[in-house]
């Protein structure tokens, strides 16, 4: 009797067991299958959109063509990628220390979306660099421009990386900061990341050490995002 009741409860358990990992395969499987089928171009910016979203920056930063910009903790490189859709001759660095994000697949799914959405034939390059948390991994005395959108707070050793960035720029090159700021009145934590933004002055302070000097802030102090310009020129 005891057998037979042991023997059964086995057999239960082997079916739970089984119908569980059929199902959870069948759910991955499904997973796997519906996102082959999302389209690449789903959450992306048509060129009417990009080009309301872009354009004053463009003329407010100063890209001209031929320049050679890098976008440090740049993820995908969304906004190189856009970039490159309403400016030409231009060569992007994309840069960022996490190798799983550049795909080669990603990457050339987003250039053809990108590519497509053009006016003209694509005449810019893009590119990936792999860094690290201390060095950007990108050549020296070769940038007109370097973007850190949104990536100056997520610097685990900001000094080391800033010092790195300091020698990539041209003598006249210039560094673009796009952040969210705290005042001396109010810290305020960014969204997503749990990490208190710097105040103006920190960032001006930071920046000095690096011998990388305040030229411009783009918007108003009441904006919580805000666009500040550094270059090499000690005023």
């Amino acid at each position: 009797m005891t057998k037979t009741f042991h023997f059964y409860i086995v057999f239960i358990l082997i079916c739970c067991f089984s119908i569980g990992v059929f199902s959870c395969k069948s759910l991955k499987s499904d997973k796997r299958a519906n996102k082959k089928k999302e389209p690449i171009n789903k959450d992306l910016l048509t060129y009417d959109e990009l080009n309301k979203e872009y354009r004053d920056l463009i003329e407010k930063i100063g890209i001209r063509n031929g320049y050679v910009i890098a976008d440090v903790g740049a993820s995908l490189g969304i906004d190189d990628f856009s970039l490159s859709v309403l400016t030409d001759s231009n060569s992007y660095f994309i840069q960022d220390i996490s190798s799983e994000i550049f795909k080669k697949k990603r990457f050339k799914q987003m250039q053809n979306y990108f590519n497509s959405i053009r006016k003209t034939p694509q005449t810019n390059k893009l590119q990936y660099v792999i860094g690290n948390e201390r060095k950007s991994c990108l050549p020296d005395s070769s940038f007109d421009l370097i973007f850190l959108f949104n990536s100056l707070h997520e610097f685990t050793y900001v000094k080391e990386m800033l010092d790195d960035l300091s020698k990539k720029l041209k003598p006249n090159g210039r560094l673009i900061v796009r952040e969210s700021t705290s005042t001396s009145e109010k810290r305020h934590i960014i969204d997503g990341c749990y990490t208190t933004a710097f105040t103006m002055n920190e960032i001006k302070l930071l920046m000095k050490s690096s011998d990388l000097y305040f030229y411009q802030q783009l918007y108003p102090d009441s904006n919580l995002v805000n666009i500040f310009i550094f270059d090499k020129n000690h005023r």
